[in-house]
Order: C-alpha cells, then structure tokens, then sequence
C-alpha cells in the first residue's frame, strides 16, 4: 500500500524558514507518473487549504517520489496555537494520498 511521509525542519540557511520534505513509496505501476502537493492545515471543522508546492518535474521514479520546498514559517501557521499541517499528493492515474500529521508552533 502507498505511503506519503512529511517531514519538516528548520532550515540550515535561516532559521526562520522551514523545508518541507515529502516522500513517497510503494507507488508501484506508475512509474514516471506525475506527482502534485499541496499544504493543508488540520481543523475540528474543516481542513485550511495553506498552499501549493510547485512540482513541475515531479515525478514517480520506480515506485518512489520525493518533493521538497522551503517556505517561511509563517505560511504554516494555520490557527491559533499549535499548528497540525499536512501534504495532500495526488499521483497521476493513482489518487489522491496524504501524509501523516506534522505538529509545531509556527
């Protein structure tokens, strides 16, 4: 079954920036398929829509992707308090998936 992974990290250039890691695995079958992000933030009501990762050249390689962004940290500041974001990726001909749930102030 395919798995997405998020990851995030302050980055080593500026700390007020963080990279965004996401990767995926046991895309099996679509090779070469394109891959598309998106950030959302995680609600009680509803999940915010935070923004879209340029992902030209995305692409499934064997049954693998990998995308990764650097964005300030406020783009991921989807409420009051502690932050829960996570990536909605879409892979041609295969669905829609997302990743596990990243928690932080930001």
């Amino acid at each position: 079954m395919p798995t997405v992974t998020l990851t995030i990290t302050v980055s080593p250039i500026r700390s007020d920036y963080r990279v965004i890691n996401i990767l995926g695995d046991g895309f099996i079958g679509s090779n070469n398929k394109k891959v598309g992000a998106r950030m959302k933030g995680q609600d009680t009501w509803f999940d915010d829509n935070l923004f879209g990762i340029p992902s030209i050249n995305s692409r499934v390689y064997g049954s693998e992707f990998y995308i990764g962004y650097t964005v300030h940290q406020s783009r991921l500041n989807e409420d009051w308090g502690q932050d829960e974001v996570y990536a909605v990726v879409e892979v041609e001909d295969s669905g829609t998936y997302n990743s596990n749930v990243v928690k932080g102030y930001f």
